[in-house]
């Protein structure tokens, strides 16, 4: 939301050739990763006010990417955007969704489609939400003080994506999760819209106006 914020609020004071969100620190691959990303969001706010937009995000494989590895993912990233520009074939109404590897040596970059996946829950509860610490805090998030009634024991839940659901399969080929699996750069064009089913299917709503 911040990041989106920021688009809006940027039109009022001036005019852009170029709009990019990010660098993003981690993947913004797939439909899991993507349709919750506040740096595609952006972009897409842009494309969305006619602007030519790039959301760009750094994948990492380790939690090491300082030095080098930072140095080489910005000047990959740099080629890209410059080659984008350059070309200026911006889709539709849309923009591109840039994956870089945060790595140290150079990366071929490829155009790819989005990985269409699903997810578990994105919250579980906590471990133990009647420990006396638990109560304490939940009691003060919800402005629960009273010393006479004893408050109500909330069940609190903390943010714990549940990756291990996701399907144990390899990526199709030609899908940003693909690429970036395969430590390439990946570059998606994609359109500020909801798309449609792939799949033509009668769902016989005309059988509704005989009622």
């Amino acid at each position: 939301m911040f990041m989106y914020a920021c688009v809006i609020s940027g039109w009022y004071k001036e005019t852009f050739d170029l709009v990019v969100s990010g660098p993003n620190l981690g993947r913004n691959s797939s439909t899991i990763y993507t349709l919750a990303s506040g740096t595609v969001g952006a972009a897409m706010e842009a494309a969305l006010c006619g602007y030519r937009a790039i959301a760009l995000s750094f994948s990492f494989y380790s939690m090491n990417f300082e030095g080098e590895k930072s140095k080489n993912a910005c000047e990959m990233a740099s080629r890209v955007l410059q080659h984008l520009v350059a070309k200026n074939a911006w889709p539709d109404h849309g923009l591109f969704n840039v994956n870089v590897p945060l790595v140290d040596y150079a990366c071929p970059v490829h155009l790819t489609r989005l990985d269409k996946t699903t997810c578990g829950s994105l919250f579980r509860p906590v471990s133990d939400p009647h420990s006396s610490s638990e109560k304490e805090s939940s009691h003060k998030l919800l402005g629960i003080f009273s010393r006479q009634t004893p408050p109500p024991t909330p069940t609190m839940f903390k943010f714990a994506p549940a990756y291990a659901t996701l399907p144990n399969t390899s990526p199709e080929s030609g899908t940003d999760t693909w690429a970036i699996d395969h430590h390439y750069i990946s570059v998606t064009p994609m359109v500020a819209a909801f798309g449609y089913p792939e799949k033509s299917v009668d769902y016989e709503l005309e059988t509704l106006n005989k009622l």
